[in-house]
């Protein structure tokens, strides 16, 4: 086994809404040396693949809870919860995965 290797994932198709409407697929890639391993989900939107909103939301997460110890508990839980009023989200209209079932017809009397 190589001391360093790079592991694709396949290609799923479909984006969930969070990642905009022209997000049409979504891999899975992870980098791997004898110290650690890092993981990153791209989205291919427009045709090109790019770390997509989710991502980078979780990448910056990454990196708040690296200053963690630096920052005293309301400071970090302020800049938390900051950051957590900005996941993405799906607007008003937005196609999702799935449905919501509908309430059964009344029967004809």
């Amino acid at each position: 086994m190589p001391d360093e290797y790079v592991n694709i994932s396949p290609v799923v198709t479909g984006c969930p809404c969070e990642e905009g409407p022209d997000c049409t697929d979504q891999l899975y890639v992870v980098a791997t040396s004898s110290a650690e391993s890092h993981g990153l989900q791209l989205s291919r939107v427009k045709q090109k693949w790019v770390v997509g909103v989710v991502q980078k939301w979780w990448l910056r997460y990454e990196e708040l809870q690296a200053k963690r110890p630096n920052l005293d508990f309301m400071e970090y839980e302020t800049l938390e919860n900051a950051l957590a009023r900005e996941f993405p989200v799906c607007g008003l209209g937005s196609k999702v995965a799935y449905e919501t079932p509908k309430a059964p017809a009344e029967k004809a009397r």
